[in-house]
């Protein structure tokens, strides 16, 4: 049974060997990406005359940035392209004849994916962010505390991503739907602002949704602002938000399972 699920993840590392390409860029994109924040964010630190800005200091600040980047590799779903493409182009039927049900196929292959990033993007752009920019790295706990709300962020990021790609089964071009379902994620989720920035009301309706917890509540794990019992409150937003998400992939599986076998579509 689970060298069908090793398969999955394997088929997805070898694809990243085949297009490591954009990996190897990304290690010089990123850093000069955070060099780009490093410089914008001493500037209004300067300005201001603050050292502490809704919250965060200017180191906090960069390495909030520098993680976020990190979270968005290991989170990075396309599996929404993944159905628009196959079942436009009639591929799919081949993934539903693997020995594995398709939403463990294609997260499994994701998980391929994160293992070449580990090795190819993520720890040497920590080494990159540790040497030129001082980025911390927390003790062991905060660290074990770190991966296991990650894995959560990676499940609902996945899972929202492949709930946009059923909708493939209606309406077959989907791709303006899942360019923006990029836009609004990273927006709702901290990827482009930390979410203490914006207006109380809108960090009040973020604790509700499930966006905060793909980054910006990971990220706030990294930099130990959680005690203990706010990162029990984290896990267990994410895992309800999960069991939701769950719940709507299955009902939306079954219409469309059901539309796919009576229309060959």
């Amino acid at each position: 049974m689970i060298n069908k699920y090793l398969a999955s993840i394997r088929m997805g590392f070898k694809d990243m060997i085949v297009y490591r390409f954009h990996l190897y860029m990304s290690l010089i994109t990123a850093p000069l990406s955070l060099l780009i924040y490093y410089y914008l964010w001493k500037s209004i630190y300067s300005y201001a005359g603050q050292a502490i800005i809704n919250g965060f200091t200017f180191n906090a600040l960069i390495t909030y940035y520098a993680i976020n980047t990190i979270i968005g590799w290991f989170v990075y779903s396309e599996v929404d392209a993944w159905f628009e493409q196959n079942i436009i182009n009639g591929e799919l039927i081949a993934d539903l004849l693997i020995p594995v049900n398709l939403f463990s196929h294609y997260f499994l292959v994701h998980r391929g994916y994160s293992i070449f990033g580990l090795m190819v993007e993520t720890i040497p752009f920590l080494f990159i962010a540790k040497l030129v920019f001082n980025i911390p790295i927390p003790g062991f706990w905060i660290l074990m505390a770190f991966i296991l709300a990650l894995f959560f962020a990676v499940v609902l990021e996945f899972m929202i991503s492949y709930i946009v790609g059923l909708t493939a089964f209606w309406l077959k071009r989907i791709t303006g739907i899942r360019k923006a379902r990029r836009t609004i994620v990273l927006f709702l989720a901290g990827g482009m602002l930390p979410l203490s920035f914006f207006p109380q009301w809108f960090q009040d309706i973020s604790f509700f949704l499930p966006f905060k917890y793909i980054r910006d509540a990971v990220v706030n794990i990294w930099l130990g602002n959680y005690e203990i019992i706010g990162m029990l409150q984290i896990y267990l937003l994410q895992i309800l938000w999960i069991g939701v998400l769950g719940y709507i992939i299955y009902l939306m599986w079954k219409r469309a399972s059901k539309r796919f076998s009576g229309a060959g579509t």
